[in-house]
């Protein structure tokens, strides 16, 4: 076994031999210079550009990177949590698991990034001092010196742009390894939740979309964290050397702001959670609009939908322009702090009487701009941070939610292949906590530091604490089942009973019928023996693999063999006989390429009852010991049905123990046992002749039952001149050749190919694009109105400079006297003391206001530019929303999966990213700051 960080240590080498597998990812055998650089990746970057690329094109994944890989290190590091938590009776906390995953990599990423912020502190500070000092020292210039100095400064650049970008790499890499194992770990836990429903789903969406996104960018920025501490101590303790305590005026206006930023991270914070709410209000609603898109068509609903989904998107715009308000403030106001400290800072020296030189102002100024680098990343990380958290603590309430019943035991020796004995069950409905929960949570860590106080806050009182013991005490004393039932018991809220003092023994290869009316609880009894319900008191018992046949059939998107098989090896002479027995031969000759054609989501191009015979069928194949039929027969007519539980149930399946759910009387009497269900109770158990001897339920059901079919049989008679019945299977051809013209105008080019592939575009995008996008950002008037802020702010900041090079070369005023009376003095002695003279004040009055031309332009801009796009983000949608909603609903048919991700992510990126980079480049005003130079 090697060294645990072997491989990762390897990078350290500036270059390593050609890699042995050519299909495995170039970075995992990457040196120094090519894996910090990247050059490993210019290959296929070339390929891109040149040809473009193919999914062949692509490496495989090296296997510390791969999902699976750090889903199991993640989910062991969850129950080591678990398991640390439950003693101490506190609640285990998934951001320390998620910080324990990538500490180290994240450690590395601050290490490097400290080493890029002493490089980027040393340039404009200490060299800058240097080069200053001695252009005014009275010796002549050495330009071999300058020559060495510019060089310094270059090597300095260079190896601080190495570290900036090194860490990236890594932090990024840390991202996507953390990212992965988190969805992971959540589709697992969607695997063996007992509960769920449209709101989880939704909220499962926002989960692997916008919150996967906000992990992301935690990950990244953790790594910036260090230059804010480090920065400020080094500026702290450069300026105390320069100027002396009269620096920490400037120290003490950085640390003023800091709770200033602190409220605004409070305010984003409880932004972002309602946000979030209303998202998942959003998703669900588009999820319900896109899955029964068909009915809403059919009843002319859209404008209906539409309008519900517009006041939805109107609330979550709403909260948006406060978001970015409060965004806009707080990356507007830190760049103008370093404006404020210089002015306050060098008004200060100079009130004291002191002699600033030009050599001290301009370190000072070039310390104090160096520190608005961290002053912008700190509203950032701090953000992107806490949203994470706010993220982490929304997946740990699903993480938290119960799982199916780990109580049954499997003993395939035994005759008895199910039992319950005084079983109760009941619904347990989702406990994921509110958003206004979340809210408060969240605010009690940000205000308390005492670790122990939040902790109880989360896990209750005293009382719960000494009932929690008492159940600790009890569950010595009871055996291995009843603890886990003791251990589901504790939360008792949100329950639904459903079935009640169930006594029930199931011998090994019978065929048992239940039968009740509507809501009596026949489908419940089946989602108890799966798991899905919560066993109250009592015990149950089974013996065997379980398959199931839901009332819904299932069929997602794949071919017809697959949706049968399910990932099993075909075994040709079973599948064969499962197809007979279910009767699906003859509609493999309907489909363009048989049991090769693809199925649409949710079968969308089956009928329903070929849907319910390929459910049928999936379970049948399966070969399991107990089969769990709900209502399997009622989606098929009639003579298909008899044909299907004779062939199917009775013969196929005459050795596997059926529990067999159905209201029709002529299967049921043929059943080696009948239950029936009235209001979750068992009120009769017995066989056909038995139960009708009671006259009780089942005799009442059978005497209308018998009068029914007498209704139908006389109907079929007069229509069967008109029916085209296939005798041999029972199928009928007319209802299947209907369903035959609606999948031919469904199939594509390629022959058995429903879902269309998304197809990728090449080349450059078209200049009317951007044109577009120009416009969704608010068009001319918005462009003119940056435009006029951005010459605002450099002049005033260009003035800023100017006037401080002006008032240090004027000194204080009387240098042509000087020059007149004495000659042999220095250039600082001709200047005079710039801190005095009969112009002072008139410099403190022109020098003082000119933050607020500064200031003004630089928070007003970014809140109308954001509240603008964001108003143009909503209207983008809507049109795009009215686009979709009249087209044909083959496009849902054939490219279900993009329509969910472009409504949920699509039409969101570009233009929250469109709003973030237009406020990066209103922030920086790179160009026109190196215009004004």
């Amino acid at each position: 076994m090697g060294f645990k960080y072997g491989a990762a240590l390897k990078h350290l080498l500036p270059w390593r031999c050609r890699r042995k597998d050519d299909s495995s990812m170039p970075s995992n055998d990457a040196g120094l210079f090519s894996f910090f650089s990247i050059n490993w990746l210019s290959g296929l970057m070339w390929k891109a550009y040149k040809t473009g690329l193919q999914q062949e094109d692509l490496w495989n994944l090296h296997r510390d990177d791969c999902a699976e890989v750090n889903c199991s290190r993640l989910e062991r590091l969850w129950e080591k949590e678990q398991n640390l938590c439950k003693p101490r009776n506190i609640k285990p906390q998934l951001s320390h698991v998620v910080w324990h995953f990538m500490k180290t990599r994240v450690i590395i990423t601050m290490l490097i990034s400290s080493v890029q912020n002493v490089l980027q502190f040393l340039a404009p500070s200490l060299i800058l001092k240097i080069i200053l000092d001695y252009i005014e020292s009275p010796e002549p210039l050495d330009y071999n010196i300058l020559g060495w100095i510019a060089g310094g400064i270059s090597l300095l650049y260079l190896i601080r742009g190495a570290c900036t970008h090194a860490m990236y790499v890594v932090a990024v890499h840390t991202a996507v390894r953390t990212t992965g194992a988190i969805q992971g770990v959540i589709y697992k836990k969607l695997l063996k939740l007992r509960t769920g429903g449209d709101k989880l789903s939704a909220k499962v969406l926002n989960f692997c979309n916008n919150d996967m996104e906000r992990i992301f960018e935690a990950a990244i920025a953790a790594a910036m964290f260090p230059a804010i501490p480090l920065t400020f101590i080094m500026s702290l303790v450069y300026c105390l050397r320069i100027i002396g305590p009269l620096s920490l005026l400037g120290q003490a206006v950085f640390l003023l702001f800091y709770p200033v930023l602190f409220c605004i991270l409070k305010a984003q914070v409880k932004i972002r959670i309602s946000t979030i709410k209303i998202t998942d209000q959003r998703v669900t609603l588009m999820k319900e609009l896109l899955n029964n898109i068909r009915f809403i068509k059919m009843y002319s609903w859209e404008e209906a939908f539409n309008k519900k989904v517009s006041e939805v998107r109107n609330q979550e715009v709403k909260k948006h322009k406060i978001a970015a308000f409060l965004q806009a403030i707080s990356s507007t106001v830190t760049p103008s702090i370093s404006i404020l400290a210089t002015i306050v800072t060098i008004l200060g020296y100079t009130l004291f009487g002191n002699n600033l030189k030009p050599s001290e102002a301009f370190t000072i100024f070039s310390v104090f701009n160096a520190m608005q680098y961290v002053f912008l990343i700190l509203p950032y990380t701090i953000r992107t941070i806490a949203e994470a958290k706010v993220s982490l603590m929304r997946i740990q309430e699903l993480l938290d939610l119960p799982e199916h019943s780990k109580i049954c035991i499997d003993k395939r020796d035994s005759i008895v292949a199910l039992e319950m004995i005084n079983a109760s069950f009941a619904w347990e409905t989702p406990n994921i906590e509110s958003d206004e929960k979340l809210a408060g949570n969240f605010d009690q860590k940000l205000t308390k530091t005492n670790e122990p106080s939040i902790k109880n806050s989360i896990h209750g009182d005293k009382t719960e604490d000494m009932i929690l013991s008492e159940k600790e005490k009890k569950e010595e004393k009871l055996s291995e089942n009843e603890k886990l039932l003791e251990e589901e018991n504790r939360n008792e809220n949100n329950l639904i009973v459903m079935l009640k003092n169930f006594n029930v023994k199931i011998e090994r290869g019978k065929l048992i019928g239940i039968c009740g009316s509507i809501g009596s609880g026949k489908s419940s009894l089946v989602s108890a023996i799966c798991g899905d319900m919560k066993l109250q008191h009592g015990s149950m018992q089974i013996n065997g693999s379980l398959a199931l046949v839901t009332q819904q059939a299932w069929i997602y998107n794949s071919t017809l063999r697959d949706n049968i098989i399910v990932g099993k090896e075909i075994d040709h002479a079973r599948y064969q006989q499962v197809l007979n027995v279910c009767a699906l031969e003859s509609d493999l000759k309907l489909l363009l390429c048989g049991d090769m054609t693809e199925m649409g989501d949710h079968g969308s191009n089956l009928s329903g009852g070929q849907k319910q015979r390929v459910n049928l069928a999936r379970a049948v194949y399966s070969d399991r010991d107990i089969y769990l039929l709900d209502d399997p027969l009622s989606a098929v007519d009639t003579k298909v049905a008899q044909y299907i539980f004779t062939n199917c149930i009775q013969k196929m399946l005459k050795d596997k123990t059926i529990i067999f759910i159905s209201n029709f009387i002529n299967f049921l009497e043929k059943c080696d046992e009948i239950i029936v269900l009235n209001d979750g109770t068992l009120v009769e158990h017995g066989t056909h002749g038995e139960l009708l001897m009671k006259k009780g339920n089942y005799f009442t059901m059978a005497s209308f039952d018998s009068t029914r079919d007498c209704q139908a049989q006389a109907e079929t008679e007069n229509a069967k001149s008109t029916e085209d019945i296939d005798l041999t299977t029972g199928i009928d051809n007319s209802e299947d050749k209907i369903n035959d013209k609606i999948i031919n105008k469904k199939k594509q080019a390629s022959k058995g190919k429903l879902i269309k592939e998304e197809k990728k575009s090449q080349g450059k995008l078209d200049n009317k694009i951007y044109t577009k996008l120009f416009q969704a950002s608010g068009g001319c008037c918005v462009g003119i109105l940056i435009l006029i802020a951005l010459v605002i702010f450099t002049l005033a900041k260009l003035f800023n400079v100017i006037w401080l090079r002006k008032w240090l070369d004027d000194g204080d005023g009387n240098m042509a006297a000087r020059l007149n009376n004495i000659t042999n003095l220095s250039s600082d002695e001709l200047k005079g003391n710039s801190s005095s003279g009969q112009h002072v004040s008139g410099r403190f009055r022109n020098y003082g206001p000119s933050l607020t031309q500064v200031f003004v332009p630089d928070i007003t801009l970014p809140i109308g530019v954001s509240s603008r796009i964001l108003e143009r983000s909503r209207t983008f949608r809507k049109s795009l929303l009215l686009s979709f909603l009249p087209v044909c609903c083959q496009f849902e048919v054939t490219k279900p999966r993009c329509i969910m991700e472009f409504f949920n992510k699509y039409t969101y990126l570009p233009v929250s990213r469109m709003a973030i980079f237009l406020h990066l480049f209103i922030i920086h005003k790179t160009f026109f700051l190196v215009l004004s130079q």
